[in-house]
């Protein structure tokens, strides 16, 4: 279905104040999403033209549907609808927008324009005049300049229906001028004028194939500046108009339409020729039905379901995606409007299915948006640098090598990390390194594409050994235990603490290390103990600690009994003893052990070495740690060396096994 009436501010660029409810913080896709959306209700079944307007302050989106103009913020609230059923065909702007015109179809006011105060929509009631066209005129598309509202209207004599361009002239108290721009035509028409109100009108018709002519509305009346004829030939022929817009500055326009396959712009003194052309699927041809020129010459393109945006070079900056399960149609379009922080372009489109309207706003739509990639290192120690990677492509899938600005939210608040310039591939990467511990978002920006991604800084774990890391040491032996910490990023001090197995912990040293990280402590061994060094942390740095073990065997000294008498041999003394005697052991141990065993462990000297001769049965120990052994000696050969020691066998955590030294004895009767 076409409908007659466009997507279009009729002539004026408006100044569309974006408050958008969203962020654009992917690019991670060839098409971008809306940075607003007005979702309409779907008691709206039919849209003839929308029309933002910000000019002077104000912040409204006027939509002509369902017979009256539905009036909306910016963020899609409808605020209230103004001359309901009153068959709202078409709708413009005054230059300063505070003048709202509408073509008027039906009711007490059918065949007029309505000049809406815009200021009195918000306060009401609304204030506005109706100026008639003559009798049985039907207005439809409009357009302002020089001075005037300039109407497309048809009449009706004998069955026979004419379109004609009448003005509605302002100075005049509104009286209307019918055909004030020479011609008729047999289909209805789309008028465009120069944003920059040069006094250039273009009108074009839906039919196939279209008839264009262009105007000098700043004479009176308007004089051709290119007859009425057919617009384009051969292979940039029109047919079937989607939407036109005149280039600033009045010396071209461009028409969307079914045919060809991409947008054509036409110099307003010739209408047979494309100058320039812009496809609406980035490259090759496609249908290209909807198309808008901002004040800088770029322009935007639409095809069913996205839309592309060239520098007036045809350089190819951008592409956005229409609503998914919406399609554009001839009547809805593309529009630019500017905003504080740039050109941002709106699009209508309906569900395919539900029938729905929606018109999504995409702001900064000429700054380049890059598919852009980007990641954070996830978890990183403080003081360590957080690794950030990424690539950017442009549109057409070509590397980006803009720079990219990366900026860091977090503990601290925001602050710019540093801009990189990617690599001839679009690979860039950088570092940071946070001053405090805590969770952080970094955004990288290209153009008008921003990519977060999520780091968290953990404190740092610092390294921290305890020496010797276990041992194995006499009774009463001094142990030398080092506790070594490295670099932390603040808290320098250091707890050594002891525990006997099975008893409390008691700190043996306490206090900051040394200029090499060091503190160090002597530990007398009496009980097998368990070490530990801890660090407490600070602010950047977690808690650690180190653990040692020393083993303390347990000190066993004997006294031999029952000799007759002693010599000495290379050295060493021997007890002597007869055949028929025994050698009494008597051993004690240090520190108590009541109850546990003691063995007697005897050796013999043969072959140049000593051997295992007799090891005693366990004897246990006394209440004061005493034990005595008996060893027969009626199987000891004569003349031969022997020795003969006291061993402990442990039986708890406290002390380890041990044994006496070694006493020597020989056999001679």
């Amino acid at each position: 279905m076409r409908r007659n009436w466009k997507f279009r501010s009729a002539g004026i660029a408006g100044a569309l104040l974006l408050a958008t409810g969203g962020v654009l913080l992917a690019g991670s896709g060839t098409s971008a999403r809306a940075d607003a959306v007005i979702s309409l209700p779907a008691s709206v079944t039919y849209l003839n033209q929308t029309l933002p307007d910000t000019l002077g302050g104000n912040g409204y989106v006027f939509i002509a549907a369902e017979g009256g103009i539905i009036v909306c913020n910016v963020a899609g609230q409808q605020l209230t609808t103004v001359d309901a059923a009153d068959g709202i065909g078409a709708l413009a702007l005054s230059p300063d927008g505070a003048t709202l015109y509408a073509s008027v179809n039906s009711g007490a006011n059918a065949g007029s324009v309505a000049a809406i105060t815009v200021s009195s929509i918000a306060s009401g009631p609304v204030k506005q005049t109706f100026y008639p066209l003559a009798a049985g005129d039907q207005p439809g598309s409009l357009a302002a300049q020089s001075g005037k509202v300039w109407v497309a209207y048809s009449s009706t004599v004998a069955a026979v229906t004419t379109v004609a361009i009448g003005a509605i002239n302002l100075a005049d108290n509104g009286t209307f001028e019918p055909a004030a721009a020479p011609g008729t035509w047999d289909k209805s028409v789309d008028l465009a004028a120069d944003p920059q109100d040069t006094g250039v009108l273009v009108a074009v018709s839906y039919d196939s194939p279209s008839e264009a002519a262009s105007y000098n509305t700043g004479t009176d009346p308007a004089t051709p500046i290119a007859a009425q004829g057919a617009l384009g030939s051969g292979g940039n022929a029109c047919t079937y108009l989607g939407e036109v817009a005149v280039v600033p500055g009045g010396q071209r326009f461009a028409a969307g339409c079914d045919g060809p396959g991409s947008v054509q712009e036409y110099g307003t003194a010739d209408l047979a020729t494309g100058v320039a052309a812009y496809n609406a699927n980035g490259a090759g041809t496609s249908q290209a039905i909807a198309v808008a020129v901002d004040a800088d010459g770029s322009v935007a393109v639409a095809n069913r379901t996205s839309i592309y945006v060239y520098k007036a070079n045809g350089t190819l900056l951008n592409t956005f995606a229409v609503t998914t399960g919406n399609k554009t149609d001839e009547a809805y379009g593309l529009e630019w409007v500017d905003t504080a922080g740039g050109p941002s372009l709106a699009a209508v489109s309906q569900s395919v299915t539900a029938k729905t309207y929606t018109v999504q706003i995409f702001s900064k739509a000429e700054l380049l948006r890059p598919t852009v990639k980007f990641s954070a290192t996830a978890k990183t120690a403080f003081g360590k640098p957080v690794k950030l990677t990424g690539f950017s492509l442009l549109p057409g899938g070509a590397a980006d090598t803009a720079p990219v600005s990366i900026k860091r939210t977090g503990p601290g608040g925001t602050v710019t990390v540093k801009t990189v310039t990617p690599s001839s591939a679009g690979a860039f990467t950088a570092t940071d390194t946070p001053t405090a511990v805590g969770s952080y978002t970094y955004t990288a920006t290209s153009g008008a594409t921003s990519v977060a991604a999520k780091a968290t800084v953990v404190k740092d774990t610092p390294a921290l050994t305890l020496t010797p890391a276990s041992s194995t040491v006499g009774y009463n032996s001094v142990v030398h235990l080092t506790a070594t910490l490295g670099a932390t990023h603040g808290n320098r001090a250091v707890t050594i603490y002891a525990q006997v197995n099975g008893g409390k912990s008691r700190v043996l040293a306490s206090g900051k290390v040394n200029g090499k990280g060091q503190l160090s402590v002597a530990w007398t061994a009496l009980r097998s103990s368990t070490f530990l060094a801890k660090f407490a942390g600070d602010a950047d740095d977690v808690a650690v600690s180190a653990a040692a073990a020393a083993s303390v065997r347990a000190q066993v000294t004997e006294t031999l009994s029952g000799q007759y008498g002693t010599k000495k041999s290379g050295g060493t003394t021997y007890r002597l003893y007869h055949h028929t005697g025994k050698v009494t052991v008597a051993a004690t141990v240090t520190p108590g052990h009541p109850g546990e065993c003691v063995k007697a462990e005897l050796q013999v000297f043969a072959n140049g070495a000593w051997h295992a001769s007799t090891t005693t049965a366990c004897t246990k120990l006394s209440a004061t740690s005493k034990a005595t052994v008996r060893l027969a000696l009626g199987m000891a050969r004569l003349g031969v060396p022997y020795r003969v020691r006291a061993d402990y066998v442990s039986g708890s955590k406290t002390n380890a096994s041990g044994d006496s030294g070694w006493l020597y004895l020989m056999v001679e009767k």
